[in-house]
């Protein structure tokens, strides 16, 4: 999900009444530690212990036995996955580089605090000083209805996601290392021409700043 995405989705979550307050803190790369980080190492510790790993229900027992107490609980994705685009374009949100006053926002380099009480803006700080004060941006146009407080997210359809084809080609030829009980796993797999072109950040808002 990209940051674009995330803010949509906050927006949603304060129209259908789930939170009352949203804040989000973005971690100083280099300088931050998570208790999830401690996880990974066991999980990483786990799997160097394992000589062959086939599939994702075998990761998925892997990372629930690879911490004892409490034991943790592993979740596959795979059909529980929404459709956050679509509920970019049903709230009806814009994209915004300044703030109220006019100021750059610069949220991928220098926005570190952000808080959301309300549908259509949110305020940010570029510190986590309590003293700086907020600045506000306004992503919903005030002349458009407000959207229904009853909609509801779509679940995407399970797709699988092709590879590149010298990737297919090279597992192709391990095929004949792996248990016949797997090998149907690699066998639905396809490939196709990987674009050279990296994907936007997510910039899908309708953007007013870029129409002016």
């Amino acid at each position: 999900m990209t940051l674009v995405q995330m803010l949509c989705f906050w927006q949603y979550l304060l129209l259908t009444k789930r939170f009352k307050v949203i804040e989000h803190k973005f971690l100083v790369p280099g300088h931050s530690f998570l208790d999830c980080d401690r996880d990974f190492a066991k999980i990483e510790v786990a799997s160097r212990q394992r000589e062959h790993v086939y599939s994702v229900d075998e990761y998925q027992s892997l990372m629930m036995n690879s911490i004892r107490q409490p034991k943790p609980t592993v979740t596959q994705m795979a059909d529980k996955m929404f459709d956050i685009q679509d509920l970019i374009r049903q709230l009806g949100l814009m994209k915004k580089t300044v703030d109220i006053s006019g100021r750059f926002i610069a949220m991928r380099d220098k926005v570190r605090w952000i808080r959301m009480t309300q549908f259509g803006s949110y305020h940010y700080k570029h510190s986590f000083s309590p003293d700086e004060p907020r600045k506000q941006v306004v992503i919903h146009d005030s002349s458009r209805l407000q959207p229904a407080c009853h909609l509801d997210i779509k679940l995407l359809p399970v797709a699988t996601l092709p590879i590149t084809s010298a990737k297919l080609h090279d597992i192709n030829k391990q095929l004949k290392f792996i248990p016949t009980q797997y090998q149907s796993l690699y066998r639905q797999l396809t490939s196709a021409v990987v674009s050279s072109h990296p994907e936007g950040d997510g910039d899908e808002y309708r953007s007013e700043d870029e129409k002016s």
